[in-house]
């Protein structure tokens, strides 16, 4: 069976909780959401396997990964040939 793929998403604030927005699903390329918790609490602990909202998706998931873990990934330095 093959790893789970990742999902990047960010945080946005909702009505009393926040939310994990993800812009393109690695199944269908549709924005989804998935809860974050109270505003009380730390979002980046919400950050984990969930599975995909989309239709046609039983039983798959993905791994929601933080746009900051992106942006935190050193940029390769190219070297020209």
């Amino acid at each position: 069976m093959s790893p789970l793929p990742y999902a990047y998403a960010y945080v946005e604030r909702g009505q009393g909780c926040w939310r994990l927005r993800i812009p393109c699903c690695p199944f269908c390329g549709r924005a989804h959401s998935h809860g974050g918790g109270p505003l009380a609490a730390d979002p980046a602990q919400f950050f984990s396997g969930r599975v995909a909202h989309c239709v046609g998706s039983r039983s798959r998931g993905y791994v929601l990964t933080s746009v900051r873990a992106l942006q935190r990934r050193p940029v390769p330095q190219w070297k020209a040939a």
